[in-house]
């Protein structure tokens, strides 16, 4: 896992506009989260794994990315310009899929975007998280 996460973080990196980037150790609950926005905090699971005749294991593994951002004024009644502005954390949200959907490389199978849901945890706080599933092989551990 720790793998993926350091993968995660290489191409997260790449996105300019992203400002704080680390693994989701509840930073959002804390009166003052210890962030930079727009922010992505790190979610990494794995769901199940497979055996091969005790030679390899297949891991499936989820991470879920929390985009976070500082929430603004996105009604009817807001200027274009500044509801636009407030809109950007979508267009974000698309340079990350567009970063992360598909990628591949000798360790990892490529990367599936699952599903978004915008999050409300936090007044002042917009999070959409974005899931994703990908795979891996390694050698088997024997006991």
């Amino acid at each position: 896992m720790k793998r993926l996460y350091n993968k995660l973080l290489e191409l997260l990196k790449e996105i300019p506009e992203l400002k704080y980037i680390d693994l989701n150790f509840g930073q959002i609950m804390e009166e003052k989260p210890p962030l930079a926005y727009p922010a992505v905090l790190i979610n990494i699971g794995v769901n199940s794994t497979d055996t091969f005749h005790d030679i390899f294991q297949q891991f499936n593994a989820e991470f879920t990315l929390s985009l976070v951002v500082k929430a603004s004024d996105t009604s009817s009644l807001t200027e274009d310009q500044r509801r636009e502005q407030a809109l950007a954390y979508l267009d974000l949200s698309e340079k990350i899929y567009s970063k992360l959907q598909g990628y591949e490389d000798v360790h990892f199978e490529a990367f599936a975007f699952k599903s978004a849901t915008e999050q409300n945890l936090r007044k002042g706080l917009k999070i959409v998280a974005l899931r994703y599933s990908c795979g891996w092989k390694q050698e088997a551990t024997k006991s």
